[in-house]
């Protein structure tokens, strides 16, 4: 690629690795979006105002966190209350 064949060629986005990038970054949006989703669902299940929706999503997102910004923990609490 440095011969001064290519000099003026520009790389295409498959050699500059863009595909990957924007897969991931899309991914973690995508996160982004379920994570509001269900925190709207859960306010609105308690009956709250859904003004408490900003968070911060770090990155890994992991499966711990992500269940953690859901609110799954209080669904899985509601339902070990029903059992027991």
């Amino acid at each position: 690629m440095n011969s001064g064949h290519h000099k003026k060629r520009l790389i295409s986005s498959k050699a500059s690795g863009e595909p990957p990038l924007l897969l991931a970054v899309s991914v973690h949006c995508a996160t982004r979006v379920a994570i509001r989703e269900a925190r709207k669902q859960l306010l609105h299940w308690k009956g709250l105002n859904e003004s408490d929706l900003t968070f911060q999503l770090e990155v890994p997102a992991t499966m711990p966190i992500v269940k953690k910004l859901c609110g799954l923990e209080n669904v899985e609490i509601y339902l070990q209350s029903l059992l027991s």
